[in-house]
């Protein structure tokens, strides 16, 4: 398990999975499967984020797996 301080930039629910956009504080941004997602209003604030890699699989032909970044647990800073 990996904890990080990250800045919550953007929710993206588009693809098989849903997604948090974070921020590092040095500015590298990832995107991170979620499925205790944090609050698109939240947008801007500084999260104290605990994720891991796991193994997820594409829906669809082959389902092959694949290693990601999962978000497992978060808390809100005093921003």
């Amino acid at each position: 398990m990996h904890s990080d301080t990250m800045q919550f930039l953007s929710y993206n629910g588009d693809y098989d999975y849903e997604y948090v956009v974070l921020a590092t504080q040095t500015g590298d941004t990832f995107s991170i499967v979620c499925w205790d997602c944090i609050d698109e209003a939240e947008a801007g604030k500084w999260f104290i984020v605990n994720w891991e890699m796991d193994t997820l699989y594409e829906a669809g032909e082959g389902d092959e797996p694949y290693q990601k970044e999962v978000l497992r647990s978060y808390q809100k800073l005093n921003n």
